[in-house]
């Protein structure tokens, strides 16, 4: 009996993957553009402090938009690899550093936040359950994932001094439908939880404020981005063949 089972599924799952065929209509690349919307993110303003409360304090950032684009690639029926980029830029955290003015410290209102782009390489599953019109895939891969600090204050800038690239799994959730042969529309889900830290330096270390000159404590500060929420995504795929 158990052997019976066991060759009535395989022929299912058989069966689909033949069936999947029709479901590319000949087209092996794939562009994909998505709008993303992440739930949640952390910005660390003094992860290297000594004190312990200090290095895990944060600042929430949330409801982050994104755009993406993807290259994908047909290796076989179920199988398609992804080579994937993205931009996302958030602010909005309200903080304050320390500055001098007059030889006296004052607290200086900053809006703090971050950039981020990953790189990433997936390798999806299309699943047996797709029919030729809605395709049904999960998938998973790597990341590398680049960082900048951004504060926003007076005509103040910031730049990189160094930063630890991060490097991270990721898993993937999706449905794509198909309009025309070459253009697909679809949406899903995305896990991943990046964290890298970064050391930033100020454009200058005297600024004008009210009227008045105002000196930066510190030329340089130490910061951690941490991307812990889950990603939705909305996409249109344009699908095609190089030769």
């Amino acid at each position: 009996m158990k052997t019976k089972i066991l060759l009535i599924v395989v022929s299912v799952f058989y069966w689909n993957l033949g069936d999947l065929k029709a479901q590319y209509e000949g087209k092996d690349f794939s562009l994909n553009f998505s709008f993303n919307y992440t739930t949640t993110s952390k910005l660390f303003l003094s992860p290297n402090a000594s004190d312990p409360v200090v290095r895990a304090t944060y600042s929430s950032l949330d409801d982050i938009y994104s755009y993406a684009l993807e290259l994908k690639y047909r290796v076989s029926e179920p199988l398609i690899i992804g080579f994937y980029t993205e931009y996302l830029r958030k602010t909005g955290a309200e903080t304050q550093i320390t500055a001098i003015r007059r030889f006296s410290p004052i607290a200086v209102d900053v809006n703090d936040g971050y950039v981020l782009i990953p790189v990433e390489f997936s390798i999806y599953y299309l699943l047996p359950f797709s029919t030729e019109d809605f395709k049904f895939y999960m998938g998973g891969g790597v990341g590398a994932y680049f960082g900048s600090h951004v504060k926003l204050f007076e005509d103040v800038e910031v730049s990189n001094v160094s930063r630890e690239f991060a490097f991270g799994i990721q898993v993937n959730l999706g449905m794509d439908y198909r309009i025309t042969d070459f253009l697909t529309v679809g949406g899903g889900m995305k896990f991943r939880d990046p964290e890298f830290e970064m050391e930033s330096k100020y454009n200058k270390a005297v600024f004008t404020m009210d009227g008045e000159e105002v000196l930066l404590r510190d030329d340089t500060f130490d910061s951690k981005v941490n991307i812990d929420g889950v990603t939705f995504y909305l996409s249109v795929s344009y699908q095609f063949n190089l030769f």
